[in-house]
């Protein structure tokens, strides 16, 4: 073997190892799913087996945000409606949730919730603004005026 032979050689075995180390899959948008669940402990579980102290515990915003495309776009109020909205969706259908790929989007049925993913760098994520209806969303608007319309 050549001293040229030898440097092919030792650059495609560098390649072959350096291109295993980062055979990572790209997570699933059934991932993306069950994170937002564990975060709002519902995972495999229906919303009304949870106890008031599980209802009521802070989720981790630092883990929240990355699951979505927009949430932090939205104002904080409407933001946390819409986001009940679609956790609670996902975990009353979670045993019968059906997933439609198009391209890079995701559409997730969940009863006659349908959620939109989109494929990112690091996984797929919710858009709250393909997956939100419109009546929601006036009803949301609707329930924030009134707050804000009430004396306090």
């Amino acid at each position: 073997m050549n001293v040229r032979s030898a440097r092919r050689l030792a650059c495609l075995l560098f390649l072959a190892v350096f291109a295993g180390c980062n055979n990572q899959p790209l997570p699933t948008p059934q991932d993306t799913v069950r994170d937002l669940l564990e975060l709002h402990g519902l995972w495999g579980r229906a919303p009304q087996e949870r106890s008031l102290a599980e209802r009521e515990k802070a989720v981790e915003k630092e883990r929240l945000f990355p699951l979505f495309t927009d949430l932090a776009q939205e104002d904080p109020f409407l933001a946390h409606l819409y986001l009940g909205f679609v956790v609670g969706a996902l975990a009353r259908h979670q045993q019968h949730l059906v997933y439609t790929a198009e391209g890079s989007t995701v559409e997730v049925r969940a009863g006659d919730v349908r959620i939109s993913m989109h494929r990112g760098e690091n996984r797929f994520r919710i858009a709250l603004s393909e997956s939100i209806p419109q009546i929601v969303r006036q009803r949301a608007e609707a329930e924030k005026e009134r707050l804000v319309a009430t004396p306090r």
